[in-house]
């Protein structure tokens, strides 16, 4: 879909996110390579515009080049980028805003990308928690964090939560590869946290 204005954004982003529609502003976006152009050659540009982080050209290049895969890990960093070019607005209640739920949709995306590139699993995982946190889903981030073999971050992020029983276990499971101050800290609130609870049932 070429687009030379602003107008029908909101039907755009939609299907975008969707991984339906490919928006392009004409002579700024379209890679240049004639239709003609092979599979081969689609690739190659694909890859450069993925180094020059230009995802949303990378991602047509491929779809081009029939490379699905690929497609899909430059859109979740596509959808990444274009969520953080919305605005930041305040949360209303419990709905989320449309920026939590664009870094939302782009998480999703990354865990996608974990089964089609094994070997960049860790990247993905810590890539996704990221844009939960973002989209103001600690849970999830925190998980994903320990997919990703990231391990202050869930304890902070589960401390904070008051779930004292993940952010022990990970302790139990990894004490060496977390912090000692947040080791210390965590064991502090859990211990209140557990006395208060005895002390009220």
């Amino acid at each position: 879909m070429l687009s030379a204005c602003a107008n029908g954004w909101s039907m755009q982003t939609y299907w975008t996110r969707k991984n339906q529609v490919q928006v392009l502003t004409p002579g700024v976006d379209a890679p240049r390579l004639a239709s003609s152009s092979t599979p081969e050659e689609w690739a190659m540009m694909g890859n450069t515009m993925f180094e020059r982080k230009k995802y949303r050209q990378a991602k047509l290049c491929y779809q081009r080049a029939l490379l699905s895969e690929r497609a899909t890990v430059a859109n979740a960093y596509f959808l990444r980028d274009e969520a953080g070019k919305i605005p930041v607005q305040k949360a209303t209640g419990k709905e989320k805003t449309p920026r939590n739920t664009a870094y939302v949709v782009a998480a999703e995306e990354f865990l996608k990308c974990v089964a089609i590139v094994p070997a960049q699993a860790l990247v993905y995982y810590r890539t996704a928690a990221k844009c939960f946190e973002e989209g103001s889903s600690p849970r999830r981030a925190a998980k994903a964090y320990v997919l990703g073999e990231e391990y202050n971050r869930p304890t902070e992020i589960w401390d904070g939560l008051g779930m004292f029983d993940e952010a022990i276990n990970l302790i139990q499971k990894h004490k060496v590869e977390i912090e000692a101050d947040l080791v210390e800290q965590v064991v502090r609130h859990g211990k209140t946290h557990y006395y208060r609870q005895k002390e009220y049932s």
